[in-house]
């Protein structure tokens, strides 16, 4: 009863998506699928729109180095509110071999992040600050197959914080809120790290998967690499992806569960703010305000219902969330959870790419997200 009426919708769509397959070569789409990693050097545009970030144009290079199983991928953007993010990606062996090698260096400047206060029940008044990060990070993998592989990783992370601008009228955080409240809001800090990750997963479609699990996991130990501060504290994240057919594997329900956190070690300065597990990207809470949420704990639990609507590309979903943050495991709870439903669509771009078109409400109001790059 509860998905009859997203059938009867999913009905009508798929009699349009039968007309149009009747009045076009599909196979043409099927054609032009890269098979295999890239053997020369490409260079494609890249744009983004996001709320605090602005409208954002960029380009995203990809290509081999010497040899086609090893590969780089350059992606830089500019918006208009001033935001800028490079990424440069490399891997050795990828495909080819059980051991390989990659690196990825990452600057990432906004000049309007936002920021309400740490906790769950945070206000609804919004503040910026500046962040400036410049991230690296170094890995060796184990196992010829991505989804099914173990990585040993090395990373360093310099993060510089200062007062914020571009922020549409709003205060910086540095006047609204106390720094004595606030670890680090005044502060930036530079940190090493080191670890392991991995994910393991039986899909029948790696993709487009329409039935199976996937499990993703990371933990890492991360200590100062500066004089100005003494951290020491361990940071990880555990992901489950699971999906299940309706039917037919043109409908699926797709169920997301993430749980993330912090622990600083005894002795350790406070854990700066902006280094705390955060709502945005992967974490992001449908329905809410991205960053408005952070703390040593996130949790966060989602469920759609897709069906193909045409060209075996192009998905509409409806979905329902519940998430938290908070300080402990103990103190989260499923009645405090902010709940979100709303639905859109999923276009699968390329193998190693899907866009994402999302209309979600939360209880504080709707908010339209656009991923092109979106991960689940």
């Amino acid at each position: 009863m509860a998905f009859l009426p997203f059938r009867l919708l999913a009905r009508g769509f798929e009699a349009g998506a039968n007309y149009a397959e009747s009045h076009m070569n599909l196979q043409d789409f099927e054609n032009k699928k890269p098979s295999g990693p890239p053997t020369r050097v490409s260079v494609g545009p890249r744009f983004g729109l996001g709320g605090s970030e602005g409208i954002g144009l960029g380009a995203t290079v990809k290509g081999p180095i010497f040899d086609p199983k090893n590969q780089f991928r350059l992606d830089a953007m500019w918006t208009h509110l001033d935001s800028r993010r490079v990424r440069l990606r490399t891997l050795f062996g990828e495909g080819s071999s059980f051991i390989g090698v990659g690196a990825e260096g990452v600057y990432d400047y906004r000049p309007n992040r936002r920021f309400y206060g740490i906790g769950n029940d945070v206000g609804a008044a919004r503040t910026i600050f500046l962040q400036q990060e410049i991230r690296g990070d170094g890995w060796v993998f184990f196992g010829r197959d991505s989804t099914r592989r173990v990585r040993a990783i090395v990373g360093i992370s310099d993060a510089y914080i200062d007062r914020g601008y571009n922020g549409s009228g709003a205060h910086r955080a540095v006047e609204t809120f106390d720094p004595a409240e606030v670890p680090f809001l005044t502060r930036g800090s530079r940190v090493k790290s080191y670890g392991a990750g991995g994910q393991f997963a039986v899909l029948n479609d790696v993709h487009q998967p329409s039935r199976g699990i996937h499990f993703l996991g990371e933990a890492r130990h991360v200590t100062s690499a500066d004089d100005d501060s003494d951290l020491r504290f361990d940071s990880w994240r555990a992901e489950t992806r699971g999906y299940v057919p309706v039917f037919s594997p043109r409908r699926v329900i797709a169920l997301r569960g993430v749980l993330q956190g912090v622990d600083p070690e005894a002795g350790s300065e406070a854990i700066p703010f902006y280094r705390l597990p955060v709502a945005v990207k992967q974490n992001r809470f449908s329905g809410y305000s991205g960053d408005r949420f952070r703390d040593r704990r996130l949790a966060l639990l989602h469920a759609e219902y897709r069906w193909l609507i045409w060209a075996s590309r192009m998905y509409a979903f409806a979905m329902a969330q519940r998430a938290q943050v908070a300080p402990t495991n103990h103190a989260l709870r499923w009645a405090d959870m902010h709940e979100a439903y709303g639905g859109g669509l999923r276009y699968h771009i390329s193998d190693s790419q899907n866009a994402r078109l999302e209309v979600a409400k939360g209880s504080r109001g709707m908010t339209i997200d656009l991923e092109l790059d979106a991960e689940f």
